[in-house]
């Protein structure tokens, strides 16, 4: 009723019913951009910034639009391009450390009201006031550290832009897939094998999904391996063209110890990843 009575009041007339239905068409058009990434609101932006847009859809995030929505009819074009980058960054760091989704919304949403008001006017004024919500980095690093990902879209995206991170490809880091075969070998199975033996089920059961036992294979070595021995595995981890997968066939035995550590340097890639600002 609330938001019937404003609007009642606001639009006390046939001139004032026309603006209304105006600037309700040119947001409509906004929404959909943002979670468009074909839209020709884009033409004209950095090509990273489609995107971007296709990252934030992947990854499910609803909290940030009404901040979006309201930068997009403020910020300059080249504000836009930063806030979607900021986007990105923010919502991989609440995700994995588990911020509550309502907790967020309500950040979100007060500051979307304090750009909509120009009281925030940049990117870097946006996240001195998102700092109160947004892990910084010691909080996003022990959060990553010990992360499970059991959703295997997010972590085959985790993994890729790790590996980017990894490599110095930090301007495709965004996108979440490029069609490539690319699938995810869990090197402690859920079900260990005989070669298992020195890792309880329980533990198998606990760790199995955590980001540090998880690596990039392509779809046709991988649906070969199974639950077969790190022994075996070794082999097709280090004919992997990716580094941090050949990394994980370093160590002689594949324990709790060594999904930790590798996870741990899985965790410093992050924060520069993923950074804050």
């Amino acid at each position: 009723m609330f938001f019937f009575d404003e609007i009642k009041r606001e639009v006390s007339n046939e001139t004032h019913a026309i603006s209304w239905a105006a600037q309700l068409e040119t947001r409509a058009h906004d929404y959909a951009a943002l979670y468009t990434s074909s839209h020709d609101a884009w033409n004209g932006y950095h090509p990273e910034v489609r995107a971007r847009v296709e990252t934030l859809r992947f990854l499910g995030v609803t909290q940030v639009r009404p901040l979006l929505l309201a930068a997009f009819g403020k910020f300059s074009p080249k504000e836009m391009e930063k806030l979607l980058a900021a986007a990105v960054n923010w919502s991989v760091r609440v995700l994995l450390t588990g911020v509550p989704s309502g907790t967020l919304e309500g950040h979100y949403s007060k500051n979307a009201k304090k750009v909509t008001d120009g009281a925030i006017k940049t990117v870097d004024d946006l996240a001195k006031e998102m700092a109160v919500i947004i892990p910084n980095d010691e909080r996003f690093r022990a959060a990553v550290a010990t992360a499970s990902v059991p959703d295997a879209q997010l972590a085959r995206y985790y993994l890729r832009v790790l590996q980017m991170q990894a490599d110095g490809s930090i301007d495709l880091q965004y996108v979440p897939n490029d069609g490539k075969p690319v699938t995810l070998e869990h090197i402690l199975p859920v079900k260990p094998g005989p070669g298992w033996v020195h890792i309880s089920t329980e533990d198998a059961k606990a760790n199995y999904n955590r980001l540090g036992n998880q690596a990039l294979l392509s779809g046709s070595v991988n649906s070969k391996l199974g639950n077969v021995d790190y022994a075996i595995k070794k082999p097709a981890l280090l004919a992997s063209p990716f580094s941090l997968t050949k990394e994980a066939a370093a160590p002689s035995d594949w324990s709790l110890h060594e999904i930790g550590e590798r996870q741990k340097r899985l965790a410093e890639l992050a924060v520069l990843a993923w950074p804050i600002k």
